[in-house]
C-alpha cells in the first residue's frame, strides 16, 4: 500500500511539472497595433492622351485592433480594424488646383501562414485577404474652396471601398510583432457630379508599417 501511494504521488508530481512546462495554447488571441500609414490615390482622367496620375501620399499614424484565431499548426485566421487617411495634396494643373483628404476605417479579414517557426514560438509570417473600408469623412478643396467630399449635394467620393491586402511580419516569443503591409483598392471610389465629369476612376492604395502586441 505504501509503495502504491508513493507511485501515485510521484506520477501526479511529474504530470504537474509537465503541464507547467507545456502550457495549453489558446486558440483565440487579441491584437493591438499602431504604426505609420502612407496612402494615396491613383487618378485616371479617362481623357485620351492623358496618363493616370499618382497623387502625393499622406503619411499618418495608424492605430488598429483585431484578433487571431488559430486554425492549425501553421495557419491562422486574422481580422482587424484600422484607421487611415488618404488623398492627394496640391494636385495642380494649368488652370486649377485640387486637394483631397479622405479618412477611412478599414475592416480586414486575412488568412495568416507561419513561414518559419523559431525557438520559443517566434515566427516569420505572411497574411493575405480582402478588406472593406468606410469613408468616415472627406474634404475636397478646389482652388481654395473647400467642400465635403463624403456627403451633401457636392459629394465627390463614395462611402465604401474594397480591395486586397497583403503583409509580411515577424512575431517574438513574448507576443510582440511587426509587419509591413500593402492594401490595393479595387473600387472606383469617385462619384461623378454629372455626365461631364470625366474623372471616373480613383482607387486608394496604401502601405503600412505597424508594431503590435498579441495578448
Amino acid at each position: 500500500m505504501k509503495y502504491l501511494f508513493t507511485t501515485l504521488t510521484s506520477s501526479l508530481l511529474l504530470t504537474s511539472i509537465n503541464a507547467q512546462e507545456q502550457p495549453v495554447e489558446r486558440k483565440f488571441r487579441v491584437q493591438v497595433e499602431a504604426g505609420i500609414s502612407s496612402a494615396n490615390m491613383i487618378i485616371d482622367p479617362k481623357i485620351y492622351g492623358v496618363d493616370p496620375i499618382k497623387g502625393k501620399a499622406i503619411v499618418k499614424v495608424t492605430p488598429g485592433i483585431g484578433g487571431n484565431l488559430k486554425l492549425g499548426k501553421k495557419t491562422n485566421f486574422e481580422f482587424g480594424i484600422h484607421h487611415y487617411q488618404s488623398g492627394t495634396r496640391h494636385f495642380e494643373r494649368k488652370f486649377y488646383k485640387e486637394e483631397f483628404i479622405l479618412k477611412y476605417v478599414r475592416l480586414h479579414t486575412h488568412f495568416k501562414y507561419q513561414l518559419i517557426n523559431g525557438k520559443n514560438r517566434s515566427n516569420l509570417f505572411i497574411t493575405a485577404g480582402p478588406y472593406a473600408a468606410y469613408l468616415g469623412s472627406g474634404t475636397f478643396t478646389y482652388n481654395g474652396w473647400p467642400v465635403m467630399a463624403h456627403k451633401g449635394p457636392l459629394q465627390t467620393y463614395k462611402r465604401f471601398d474594397h480591395g486586397l491586402a497583403y503583409s509580411i511580419g515577424y512575431m517574438t516569443p513574448a507576443g510582440f510583432y511587426s509587419r509591413v503591409s500593402y492594401a490595393h483598392g479595387l473600387a472606383n471610389v469617385y462619384k461623378p457630379i454629372d455626365e461631364t465629369d470625366l474623372l471616373v476612376l480613383r482607387n486608394v492604395n496604401n502601405w503600412m508599417f505597424n508594431i503590435g502586441y498579441q495578448f
